[in-house]
């Protein structure tokens, strides 16, 4: 009786051990194969079908998620850490490529340097940490350059590791919302999900933009709101309902989503009566309490009586109204153009409602407008911006109506009632987010909603026409399905969500750990921030202005000679490459100017423009530095300091 008590003892220690091991490897094995993937150099022609290809980089991952996931159907950590590794290693793929060879895309140059709007999230959250406050553009959505600054800080203020880290975050919030999907529904559905939310967010990989937070977050809430909706329990949902509209803050999109959710939960988590009054006022109060966190993060790290949260919206309306998009306003009054940041947006509203006066149907032919565009215009959320995409598009829109009418047949299950409300909310909110103005961005937060649809169009295609030529792949899945929406009797899967009635434990924290680095985080930072002054002795030649600016590891690029090295790798980027890249910029100022850097040149991103220098004048050590030079505005999109003088300061890098 001793032995065995003894034997007890013993093994209770290291069987604790050897889970807390496994439960490691879940998140370490993965993390690792995506840091070899950004390090190890692939094939180029890998690098560029995984940033640019379609059919046959979708074809792999599809294969690669289905079987991945199909290990993790008893919910093991194995099962965790092969999927996760296969979501990990197929987004560090996009980024690799950008980095390994100093591409140039939209709001991105050389691989790495922000332009555009990412240079103005990128600056305010250079701003937070130097103490200062966050400009005119960010005061729009300031969770992100609140996030954006906790990355930086987190990483020594190394620009290339916040967005790697960026990158981390989306793919392990699409690899939530796939396992919670794949639980239910299965692995198919699960690698579909997985396929549309890479290709939607390769996009954004690599580049400081508000769909980097908002598209994690929000397939973060959907993962939520799934798990909650097939377990029945509200607490759950109103968790997810609270980190959808964190998401919709962070990047405005389909806001009618929100109350079409709560409605459906009013009804769904029903005790005795039509509806649920708990959970009526509680996602309500979800919703006030995501908005509330992002005026509390505006008015500690905002500009005093800066811009309203949303304000530019006032620019949308106006391009609704006069059939033309939300530049529109600013040709017609340039006069607005001069004003301050608040004013502006009065000025606009102003003329916005006097257009409506004089033509009022403008507003009604404006909406339905945008309806059209959405549904026949040029662009199309499953076609991700590009004309090779097309014939993956027309694939997938078919089978998107095959999962609507099958969410319809079986409107009454937890996941086809809980698409459809999200559905019907995204759909009231389309004519408010023209495609002539953004595209597909401001969908990032609830695209989930229609790529759910065709993979379950999918399904649902599989079960009823080409079920017996797949029953033998699929066996395992199609007699869980009931028309490829909902089980009808569930699996050992969708019994565990059953039983596990909680938010579970990771995707509480993962959600919770990025609401505290987006809000908190940034507030901390801004109070405990101390740059150095530059010291009076330090005085620049005639027509030069001196700035202080601070030197990050991993936050610029140098421009090589094509002889110096074989290949591009930031942060040295052949001339040659570097050129290659700003094709993309061909019709725009920046362009020339850009194209006139010679070899030798160091271009840094910094809190306002880029900091343009000789190598051999920028120091070896990090930190602080005191620069003379001329401020160069090209265009609209940059601002350039070029240097002629740089001293580093008496500080060393926080």
């Amino acid at each position: 009786m001793t032995d065995t008590s003894s034997k007890k003892m013993h093994s209770s220690p290291m069987l604790h051990l050897f889970r807390l091991l496994e439960n490691l490897s879940v998140w370490v094995v993965p993390l690792l194969l995506f840091a070899g993937v950004l390090s190890l150099p692939l094939p180029k022609e890998v690098w560029e079908e995984a940033r640019y290809g379609f059919w046959g980089i979708g074809i792999a991952i599809v294969l690669l998620y289905y079987f991945t996931f199909r290990a993790n159907r008893g919910d093991s950590a194995l099962g965790h850490a092969l999927s996760l590794s296969a979501l990990l290693v197929t987004f560090a793929l996009p980024l690799a490529r950008l980095w390994h060879t100093g591409a140039s895309e939209s709001y991105v140059v050389g691989g790495l340097l922000p332009m555009s709007d990412a240079a103005g999230y990128y600056g305010d959250a250079q701003n937070i940490l130097l103490g200062s406050s966050i400009g005119a553009w960010s005061p729009q959505r300031p969770l992100f350059s609140g996030l954006l600054a906790s990355l930086l800080a987190l990483t020594h203020q190394n620009l290339q590791a916040s967005l790697a880290l960026l990158v981390v975050i989306n793919a392990i919030a699409c690899w939530f919302a796939a396992r919670e999907v794949q639980k239910t529904h299965g692995a198919l559905v699960a690698a579909m999900l997985s396929m549309q939310g890479f290709f939607f967010y390769r996009l954004f990989i690599g580049k400081a933009m508000t769909e980097n937070l908002g598209l994690a977050v929000g397939l973060l809430g959907f993962a939520v709101l799934w798990r909650s909706a097939h377990s029945k329990h509200p607490w759950t949902g109103l968790f997810g309902v609270f980190l959808l509209a964190f998401a919709l803050n962070a990047r405005m999109g389909t806001v009618f989503v929100l109350p079409a959710v709560i409605l459906w939960g009013a009804y769904w988590f029903r005790r005795s009566g039509r509806f649920s009054g708990l959970f009526l006022v509680g996602g309500f109060g979800a919703v006030f309490f995501a908005s509330l966190l992002n005026l509390i993060l505006l008015k500690q790290v905002g500009i005093h009586n800066g811009s309203p949260p949303f304000a530019n919206f006032s620019y949308v309306l106006y391009g609704i109204v006069t059939h033309s998009n939300w530049m529109q306003v600013t040709i017609d009054h340039p006069e607005i153009t001069k004003l301050g940041s608040t004013e502006r947006f009065r000025a606009i509203l102003e003329v916005t409602i006097i257009a409506i006066r004089q033509h009022p149907w403008g507003l009604v032919t404006g909406l339905f407008r945008g309806w059209q565009d959405f549904f026949w215009g040029g662009y199309s959320l499953y076609s991700w911006l590009s004309p090779a995409s097309i014939p993956l598009d027309l694939v997938l829109r078919p089978l998107a109506i095959f999962g609507v009418w099958g969410c319809l047949r079986n409107w009454k299950t937890p996941g086809a009632s809980l698409l459809l409300a999200m559905a019907i909310g995204a759909f009231l909110t389309i004519p408010l987010l023209p495609m002539v103005d953004a595209g597909i961005r401001p969908y990032a937060v609830t695209v989930v909603i229609l790529y759910m649809f065709s993979a379950l169009g999918l399904l649902l295609l599989l079960k009823d026409i080409l079920q017996p030529l797949f029953r033998r792949l699929l066996k395992g899945e199609l007699k869980e399905k009931r028309g490829g929406v909902d089980p009808t009797q569930p699996n050992q899967a969708a019994k565990s969500v059953t039983a596990c009635r909680t938010v579970p434990r990771d995707m509480l924290i993962f959600g919770m750990l990025i609401c505290l680095l987006s809000v908190v985080g940034p507030i901390s930072l801004k109070q405990l921030a101390a740059p150095p002054a530059i010291p009076a002795s330090f005085i620049c030649p005639p027509r030069q202005e001196v700035r202080r600016y601070q030197i990050n590891r991993g936050s610029g690029i140098n421009l090589v000679g094509n002889r110096k090295i074989d290949h591009s790798n930031l942060p040295n980027i052949r001339i040659r490459d570097f050129r290659k890249g700003l094709q993309f910029f061909k019709e725009s100022p920046e362009y020339l100017r850009l194209l006139q850097l010679p070899p030798a040149t160091a271009i840094l991103a910094t809190y306002w423009g880029w900091l343009v220098a000789d190598r051999q004048l920028v120091p070896p050590k990090l930190g602080f530095v005191a620069v003379c030079g001329q401020m160069q505005r090209v265009g609209q999109d940059l601002a350039i300091f070029q240097a002629t003088v740089i001293q580093p300061l008496p500080i060393k890098t926080p």
